[in-house]
């Protein structure tokens, strides 16, 4: 089935994938041998620093190998449940008609969205193992599955102000207290920092939770101040923010009396890092995700996720200081103004729908007024 265009033989409604399925993933030691070693030769970095001899993967970021890797694996498992996997060069087996039928399983099974993730992830991974090939064409499908992904949950409705977040993370902290046990208290405390934290500073995800004492977190001079290296940002650029001073005594309670009891459940634990589980180990980032969406959602009545807090800051200094929303750029650690102004169009696009139903409501009611004094003479 070509993949130059639509396919409209494809579910729009992909299964919902079952819980407790393995990892797809082909590991890299069961990659064919040839894979392993182009894999090998792109991660290798150059023997000097004015060698350009170096793989093509050695710029990459580790986040971004562990998924090209994996990706690739995936793609790999393909293969080898086609019974198509055999020795040989990489750029052998990756051929239009295969990866045309590698989509075509994924979009059974996927959203549009992740189809194109994969395509993505794939593309760079020949990049890499066949640099002298033309995968203009690998690109080209992967354009394909991008155009047809429409995002499955609508933000606008779940924006709200950072204002209001804040106000949740407060109430969280003040609500602490009242817990029935100790690691209940520590657990609230924590999650209405964190909320409040993100409503005032809207970090990624990864940033946030990689807060470290005494690395990105650091106390001078009666300040807290947040410095992220740029290895560690998603654009390269460092982040140096001083913590909001209404956060300083909320920050300095949950280090002296709520951290430590969390740090204690663990006695082997040494970890700096700011954020806790129930456990003593650094909270990872999907169980934040769930916190975070679970307040939200009960005390709001809307879900918002953790990247929707940086939505919600850009879209209100949007709507209610235009002139200045560019602001928003190094607040969100944006590369350029394009990403803010989104956001900004957005909220603009809002407020005049507003007006305009404002405006239409005030033309309507002198009308109703006049029909019911002409009804009561």
């Amino acid at each position: 089935m070509p993949f130059d265009d639509p396919a409209p033989a494809l579910s729009q409604h992909p299964a919902p994938r079952r819980r407790g399925r393995p990892r797809l993933s082909l590991p890299l030691a069961q990659w064919p041998r040839a894979d392993q070693q182009a894999w090998r030769r792109a991660c290798t970095p150059p023997a000097s620093l004015l060698d350009d001899e170096g793989g093509g993967a050695v710029g990459w970021r580790p986040a971004s190998r562990v998924a090209v890797e994996r990706a690739y694996g995936h793609w790999l498992r393909f293969l080898q449940r086609q019974d198509a996997l055999t020795e040989g060069d990489p750029d052998a087996r990756l051929t239009r008609a295969q990866v045309q039928a590698y989509a075509a399983m994924l979009r059974e099974r996927r959203s549009w969205s992740a189809v194109s993730s994969y395509l993505s992830h794939l593309g760079m991974a020949a990049a890499v193992l066949c640099p002298e090939q033309d995968w203009a064409w690998l690109r080209a499908m992967r354009g394909v599955a991008q155009r047809q992904a429409t995002p499955v949950r609508h933000k606008a409705g779940r924006l709200t102000t950072p204002g209001t977040l804040l106000r949740l993370g407060q109430e969280l902290m003040a609500e602490a207290a009242a817990m029935k046990s100790p690691d209940a208290t520590a657990l609230r405390y924590r999650d209405g920092l964190m909320i409040a934290l993100l409503a005032l500073l809207p970090l990624r995800r990864r940033n946030l939770m990689g807060l470290e004492l005494e690395q990105q977190l650091t106390r001078q001079a009666g300040h807290w101040l947040i410095a992220i290296p740029g290895e560690q940002t998603k654009n390269h650029r460092p982040i140096e923010m001083a913590l909001p001073a209404a956060l300083v005594p909320a920050l300095d309670t949950y280090l002296a009396v709520h951290r430590p009891p969390l740090l204690a459940r663990c006695r082997a634990s040494s970890t700096q890092s700011l954020w806790l589980s129930n456990t003593g180990q650094p909270l990872s980032g999907m169980r934040a995700w769930s916190v975070i969406t679970r307040h939200t959602r009960e005390r709001l009545g809307v879900t918002v996720n953790p990247h929707l807090f940086r939505d919600c800051a850009a879209s209100f200094l949007g709507e209610a200081d235009p002139e200045h929303v560019r602001l928003a750029a190094p607040l969100l650690g944006h590369g350029s103004f394009v990403t803010t102004e989104r956001h900004y169009i957005a909220a603009q696009s809002r407020g005049a729908l507003r007006r305009h139903h404002e405006a239409l409501h005030a033309r309507r009611a002198p009308r109703r007024r006049k029909e019911t004094n002409q009804e009561e003479c």
